[in-house]
């Protein structure tokens, strides 16, 4: 998957849908009004639920960050977008728990990055719900101005969810691309 506005590429494992390149993911808040956009985005496990339309077990893709540094745009990236999961329709949140920010390496192990990770405790018992979600974000300099922000999220606690050690061969595969 590449997304030429950061131009970073990543691989996805087999079975993942490989959306459009217009293909935009998040959340919006209770008035309709986005608050955590992704682009640059696949999907795990499309139409999980066959009885829940557009139900899907994850989302990977990337969000702007601009020329923040990679801490911060890591940690900015799984705050938003965890508070995004979080949002409930009568306006409160579910609880949050974050880890410790981490170094990772990408680009084949070329590249320091900084990882971030929250759990969602969603504990949604609905038909397709999800007990909880992980948010990751991976966050690494592709310029002297410029830091490239990838951003997943996946239910867990379902017996079709991503394992997490999955995600993080995904995240080593993030890299710079050039023509």
């Amino acid at each position: 998957m590449l997304s030429p506005k950061e131009k970073v590429a990543y691989d996805v494992p087999p079975g993942w849908k490989v959306e459009t390149p217009g293909t935009l993911v998040g959340f919006e808040d209770n008035k309709g009004r986005p608050i955590a956009i992704m682009h640059g985005v696949s999907t795990y496990r499309s139409d999980a639920c066959p009885t829940v339309p557009g139900s899907y077990r994850g989302h990977t893709g990337f969000a702007t960050a601009g020329d923040l540094a990679p801490t911060a745009a890591a940690r900015a990236g799984v705050s938003v977008f965890a508070r995004g999961v979080a949002l409930r329709d009568n306006g409160s949140r579910a609880p949050i728990s974050r880890t410790q920010l981490a170094g990772i390496r990408v680009d084949r192990g070329k590249i320091e990055a900084e990882y971030a990770r929250a759990t969602v405790s969603l504990n949604d018992k609905s038909d397709c719900g999800s007990p909880s979600v992980v948010v990751v974000a991976v966050a690494f300099r592709t310029g002297p101005h410029a830091t490239a922000l990838f951003i997943g999220y996946f239910d867990q606690g379902v017996r079709d969810a991503l394992q997490i050690s999955t995600a993080r061969k995904i995240f080593t595969t993030l890299r710079p691309y050039t023509r």
